[in-house]
């Protein structure tokens, strides 16, 4: 087997049992993986089980299927606006301006999802998106985006988008701090590492962010994540190895 394509596999099969009630649009956006490998890494996995859930991948993502069926998105509430007669009450629909209707609302809810998860910290987006619910049934994807919408520049100070962008960081740190990698620093020197690979989870260490990465080295912000992705998988492999596990 072609080894990245086992290491992108293994990344996300990692995402997916770490952040069960994801999408695979999440997983995607996470892992800088297409959304058409993240639904054939899974499916090849689907029998596997999540120890915390109990579920297995094929369980969870049929579920998450469902969930997303009875969400409906957010968009799909504002193709109409009510009418009313004069005395207020509902006579009927009448298509509105679709562009201008979901701006409208999305402003809206990015200025209440972004003040949400400042003001109820520690709180991952999974959690967030839980404690929403008992408002509004926003889907994790939507959260996500508002979380990183653009006009967030011009809704927020500098300091409400350094706390945003901090926060977004540490969720993701925390993601493979989940998967193993406790003692980080002990294996940046592994032969396995590219000095690529080694430079960017040195940088990781001393607490920057992927953006800060990306605008010192000039990659992406995707590339700076697939190849932190590649090196955290290699030493989990050398981990793997230590402990007698054989994968």
């Amino acid at each position: 087997m072609n080894n990245d394509i086992y290491d992108k596999e293994q990344i996300v099969v990692d995402y997916f049992m770490l952040h069960p009630n994801s999408y695979i649009k999440d997983v995607s956006l996470a892992t800088g993986i297409p959304k058409s490998s993240v639904q054939r890494y899974l499916d090849k996995n689907r029998k596997l089980i999540n120890p915390e859930t109990k579920k297995t991948i094929e369980e969870q993502l049929r579920e998450n299927k469902e969930r997303g069926n009875r969400e409906g998105g957010i968009i799909s509430n504002c193709k109409n606006d009510a009418l009313k007669d004069e005395n207020g009450r509902f006579i009927g629909n009448v298509s509105a301006s679709v562009v201008g209707v979901n701006e409208l609302v999305k402003e809206d809810d990015i200025l209440f999802i972004c003040t949400t998860y400042i003001e109820n910290q520690p709180m991952t987006i999974d959690e967030l998106v839980l404690f929403l619910k008992q408002f509004k049934n926003y889907t994790r994807d939507y959260v996500y985006k508002c979380l990183t919408d653009n006009r967030i520049d011009s809704l927020f100070d500098d300091s409400i988008k350094s706390q945003i962008a901090f926060l977004l960081d540490n969720n993701r740190r925390t993601f493979f701090k989940k998967v193993g990698i406790v003692n980080l620093s002990k294996y940046i020197d592994i032969d396995l590492l590219s000095d690529v690979e080694k430079k960017v989870l040195e940088s990781r260490i001393l607490g920057a962010s992927l953006e800060d990465i990306s605008k010192e080295m000039n990659l992406s912000h995707t590339t700076i994540m697939k190849i932190e992705n590649k090196a955290i998988f290699k030493i989990k492999e050398v981990i793997a190895t230590e402990n007698g596990n054989i994968k």
